[in-house]
């Protein structure tokens, strides 16, 4: 089913600046952050499906994400990038890039898949505890013992590494 134009505006209106904050913080340039959620929204009419209103809000905000991700990524060298997270030092970008996937594997593998999605949303997309709670329609102090819980847990686990 398509979304007819009613449904589209009411969708670009209420999720633009939510996307568009998410694309800033990666790109830190207005217009490419623009550039960035207008591609999303096309990709998403190009698509021509519907979603429910949690799952669109998921795949709208990945879909900013990964897409800025890849704005980035071409505007900048991989390895600058790198360096650049790790202040300088290839050794040290090596060991947070090591520290970095084995945390991704232990959430992916460890955590249930309520407690990936407050993360994702809380620290991959930089929401608010209260934007993430809102988006998946429980309380705040919910997310909040998520996040804690899913904290606790990954220290534990790397602990043993």
């Amino acid at each position: 089913m398509n979304y007819n134009r009613e449904d589209f505006e009411i969708l670009y209106k209420t999720r633009y600046r939510q996307m568009y904050r998410v694309a800033y913080l990666i790109l830190q340039d207005e217009e490419d952050a623009r550039d960035v959620v207008s591609q999303v929204f096309a990709q998403l009419l190009q698509r021509q499906s519907r979603f429910e209103d949690e799952d669109l809000t998921a795949y709208l905000l990945a879909s900013t994400r990964n897409r800025s991700l890849n704005t980035l990524r071409d505007r900048r060298p991989h390895v600058a990038l790198t360096t650049d997270m790790a202040g300088g030092i290839p050794e040290q970008a090596e060991e947070h890039d090591e520290l970095t996937a084995e945390l991704r594997r232990l959430i992916r593998e460890e955590l249930s898949p309520q407690d990936q999605r407050i993360l994702a949303l809380r620290y991959d997309e930089e929401l608010s505890y209260a934007e993430t709670a809102e988006m998946l329609g429980i309380s705040t102090a919910a997310v909040n013992k998520h996040v804690t819980r899913s904290f606790a847990k990954l220290r534990k686990l790397l602990k043993k590494r």
